[in-house]
């Protein structure tokens, strides 16, 4: 195959997988938008892509995102630089039949300090975010609350904070 072929066929492949492998907006689960919401908050490299976060948003929290200075969404996103390791959802609790709560926890890897991989802090956060479907479509619309977190170190295997007792 020529290197212009190979360019175009692979570049309808992805395409395609993407509008597929991704459901529409109005197709997607709450956990599916709670999912998207924390791949995005957690692996943002720009700015721009506030509005990927304002589009899985409503109520106090998209106004908030939405309202934030370019600086407060650098600082609370970008700068971070966290690595995802691990998401479980603990429990879903449906109110109604358009707004429910989901109770997760999250790990992740705190490179923020610039430490080699092996040195970062694990982050356990266990967090509970509200959701709400509004014209058929599921936002995150407020976080409840972290109900506890925990840090290990990667220097020893036995050095944990817990903020939950």
């Amino acid at each position: 195959m020529s290197g212009y072929f190979k360019a175009s066929f692979m570049s309808v492949m992805l395409t395609s997988c993407f509008t597929q492998c991704e459901p529409s907006r109005e197709k997607m689960t709450p956990l599916q938008v709670l999912e998207r919401y924390i791949d995005v908050s957690t692996g943002m490299d720009d700015v721009k892509q506030r509005a990927i976060l304002l589009s899985l948003t409503g109520g106090a929290l998209h106004a908030a995102l939405e309202g934030a200075t370019d600086e407060a969404i650098e600082e609370a996103f970008i700068a971070r630089e966290l690595e995802l390791d691990n998401f479980v959802v603990i429990s879903e609790t449906e109110h109604t039949p358009v707004e429910r709560d989901i109770a997760f926890l999250i790990s992740y890897y705190d490179s923020s300090d610039g430490k080699k991989k092996d040195e970062r802090p694990l982050v356990s956060v266990r967090n509970t975010v509200r959701m709400f479907k509004q014209d058929g479509v599921w936002s995150v619309v407020d976080v409840i609350g972290a109900e506890g977190s925990e840090i290990t170190f990667g220097l020893t295997p036995d050095a944990i904070i817990s903020g939950s007792d």
